[in-house]
């Protein structure tokens, strides 16, 4: 407000002082004094109407107050005076995209790109705008373009990637980490988020090549280490696991994720009052998460309590009727009991929320092959159901 005022007060000694006047003009847009900044604006158009640059800021400090329409016609007039400006095209262009007229921008970025074919910043702004737009394979092809006219622009590879593996184009995501990973193999970012990638794509074996190089390079990613040690254990690689979860705990001492997975390590390693010590602690940290329920649950039956296993899980189910793992290891613990019915309704259940999930479906074609049971255990599978 200080500087403002000074300029103002410096303005009025000499209103006919363009550098001042736009000067005034910027600062007061800048600190969000749009009325005063407009005032300003016009006063030095007025003064010379044929500054590209008036123009310009004109119209982003317009853009910044919600007012496309009229940032559009400063742009415009200013473009009516040098039609063959990139720069001013590409404003356009923002405005255009800011306003939602996808369409429009394209046609205004490809003039701007056919007067200056190798400038970055252009094609940059078409490739988030084919994102957007959901044109992903031109989007990944845009953003291979820019990294050859300016090699510089490699990190654009790596933002790339990220919102591809945020929309679900996971084979695309993949192309572009690598892409990115070629020019910068130290990266522990790209190598993340290309884990990531490959760990949804079930690529376990590229998975862990791209966790244990970030880590390797000293990732303080307790998640990244707790994705790591989850492949590993999956496959057995119990030691390797344990010596990454080390690590993440020293990394991040209260992760409960990473006390969730180190008890189930435990479990693979049949040490259950272990794993009961490390999952308690885990839900202490986070009570409500159902994942966790459903660890806690399987330790608590495997150490023999299944009635308190039960309660576990149907207080779960209750808050979170819709997280399948509560109903699969509900119907494993079921099933331990002996009551086949109510543990084909668990699993069925389970199936309705991860229909392609092979291990309950396979729970639920032994049962079914199996002898019916008593009437009595139907009582307790319709029971069950109402529960559910």
């Amino acid at each position: 407000d200080g500087a403002i005022e000074a300029i103002k007060r410096a303005v009025e000694i000499d209103p006919r002082d363009l550098v001042r006047l736009t000067h005034f003009a910027y600062l007061a847009g800048r600190f969000g004094r749009e009325e005063i900044a407009i005032q300003a604006f016009h006063n030095a158009i007025r003064i010379d109407p044929r500054n590209l640059s008036l123009y310009s800021a004109f119209a982003r400090v317009e853009a910044q107050a919600g007012r496309f329409t009229e940032a559009a016609a400063l742009i415009d007039r200013a473009i009516q005076l040098a039609p063959h400006n990139a720069g001013l095209l590409l404003q356009r262009a923002d405005n255009l995209i800011h306003s939602g007229d996808f369409t429009a921008a394209e046609a205004t970025l490809a003039k701007a790109i056919a007067l200056e074919p190798r400038n970055a910043r252009l094609h940059e702004t078409r490739a988030n705008l084919l994102m957007d737009a959901g044109r992903y394979d031109e989007a990944v092809e845009a953003t291979r373009h820019i990294v050859t006219i300016d090699p510089n622009q490699a990190p654009l590879l790596g933002q790339m990637a990220g919102r591809l593996s945020q929309s679900n184009r996971l084979a695309e995501a993949g192309l572009m980490y690598r892409a990115a990973i070629e020019r910068d193999w130290n990266n522990v970012e790209l190598l993340a988020g290309l884990g990531n990638v490959l760990s949804r794509q079930e690529d376990n074996v590229g998975a862990v090549l791209a966790y244990r190089r970030a880590i390797q390079l000293g990732s303080r990613d307790a998640e990244l280490h707790n994705r790591l040690a989850g492949i590993l254990i999956a496959h057995g690689n119990l030691s390797e696991a344990e010596e990454i979860l080390e690590n993440g705990i020293q990394v991040a001492p209260a992760n409960a994720d990473v006390l969730a997975s180190r008890a189930l390590l435990f479990i693979y390693r049949g040490k259950l009052d272990a794993a009961h010590d490390a999952m308690e602690q885990a839900v202490g940290m986070d009570p409500g998460n159902p994942h966790f329920a459903a660890r806690w649950a399987h330790i608590l039956s495997e150490m023999g309590d299944s009635g308190a296993a039960e309660r576990v899980l149907n207080e779960a189910i209750a808050a979170c009727p819709d997280v399948s793992d509560l109903h699969g290891t509900l119907g494993k613990v079921l099933r331990g009991q002996k009551r086949d019915l109510a543990a084909m309704a668990a699993f069925q259940q389970a199936l309705r929320y991860a229909p392609h999930h092979a291990g309950y479906r396979f729970e639920l074609e032994q049962l079914t092959a199996m002898p019916r049971a008593s009437d009595g255990d139907a009582a307790v599978a319709q029971n069950q159901d109402v529960a559910v």
